[in-house]
């Protein structure tokens, strides 16, 4: 983990090498231009920001020159396209699982997020077909602390 942060802020760190002698030296103006030239901005503003923020709480440094830089927002991903095989074992997984069943209709028919969905389910609009119940989700702090644990 340590080698994949220095080799993240490795770019920042050549390039101001040249320029000035200590870290301290480093401006805020100096870290916005950098980014300017950066053809990924919101990952490379994560390198300098946790390497000064290290060095202040070390004391190395007396400001964070990162302090309320921006990088930008991260790109959208987009999915991959399920295979023919895929989609056949999907469909026939839901057929014995109702809460599944309601899973595929909201994200592939409706095209609704997962977090619309799981916030549709914990605020309590249960769905019914026949005597089938969905299960109810556990409440979003508790969704929330096991993201945060795994």
């Amino acid at each position: 983990m340590l080698i994949t942060n220095l080799r993240s802020v490795l770019p920042f760190l050549t390039e101001y090498a040249a320029k000035y002698t200590t870290l301290r030296q480093i401006t805020r103006d100096d870290v916005i231009e950098w980014l300017a030239n950066r053809p990924y901005r919101a990952y490379d503003a994560s390198a300098p920001r946790g390497l000064f923020r290290t060095l202040k709480a070390e004391r190395l440094v007396f400001s964070n020159p990162m302090r309320g830089v921006h990088g930008g927002k991260l790109p959208d991903s987009i999915p991959l396209s399920l295979t023919a095989d895929e989609v056949e074992s999907l469909a026939q997984a839901a057929l014995q699982e109702p809460a599944l069943r309601v899973d595929v209709a909201l994200s592939g028919v409706h095209a609704l997020p997962a977090r619309r969905i799981s916030s549709l389910l914990l605020e309590g609009r249960v769905h019914r077909r026949g005597d089938q119940r969905l299960p109810r989700l556990p409440a979003p702090s508790l969704v929330e602390q096991h993201h945060r644990t795994c």
